[in-house]
């Protein structure tokens, strides 16, 4: 058997996914975005994603940008909601 699965991610649609994540945090009184990914198996097509929103995190400075790999956050929401604020990630991941 074999299995081919073709994920879209553009550098335009990540920035303006990102830029909402920030605009809605700022928006709503929140202190931090969490980029969600899972670059370190999809290193193309999550590797962009996560580039455009570490490019678009440099420029917001009153907004906390952190990193996770989606399984932690899976695990991490689950055992404690308080550690992740806002998050932005590419639509398969959707929580």
């Amino acid at each position: 058997m074999v299995v081919q699965s073709i994920k879209l991610i553009t550098e335009d649609a990540s920035r303006r996914f990102t830029e909402y994540a920030f605009r809605n945090a700022r928006n709503n009184q929140r202190s931090s975005v969490t980029a969600v990914h899972n670059a370190n198996i999809m290193h193309v097509s999550d590797g962009l994603f996560l580039t455009k929103c570490r490019d678009v995190a440099e420029t917001q400075e009153d907004i906390k940008f952190t990193e996770m790999y989606l399984e932690s956050v899976c695990l991490n929401t689950v055992q404690d909601t308080t550690q992740i604020d806002v998050v932005v990630m590419p639509n398969l991941y959707g929580l």
